[in-house]
């Protein structure tokens, strides 16, 4: 597992495979990023082969996650992240082009 030291001890939240059930330690995760109490982890199953990406939010209260089923890897997701927001010129430019394809 390539984890932090505080994350190993937050991935106990994650249990085991959405999928396939398979224990933690089957897991394969990566933590692609932390702020604020919080981390992204991408966790991959080692016996199924599924990816979940999780958001572990840490307050005085523990730890909650939020878990999504995802065909994108770890690096799919870094190479996303570095790549900044969408701005609204992206949107319309985006628009435009679909505009002019479906007169065409």
């Amino acid at each position: 597992m390539d984890l932090h030291g505080s994350s190993l001890e937050n991935l106990r939240v994650l249990s085991g495979c959405p999928m396939c059930g398979k224990k933690l330690s089957a897991l394969e995760a990566t933590v692609l990023a932390e702020r604020d109490g919080q981390e992204v982890v991408h966790v991959i199953c080692r016996r199924c082969g599924v990816a979940v990406v999780n958001l572990l939010m840490h307050d005085g209260m523990g730890v909650s996650t939020l878990g999504v089923v995802t065909d994108a890897s770890a690096g799919d997701l870094a190479r996303v992240r570095e790549q900044g927001s969408v701005t609204n010129d992206d949107v319309l430019s985006l628009h435009r082009h679909f505009a002019i394809k479906h007169r065409a």
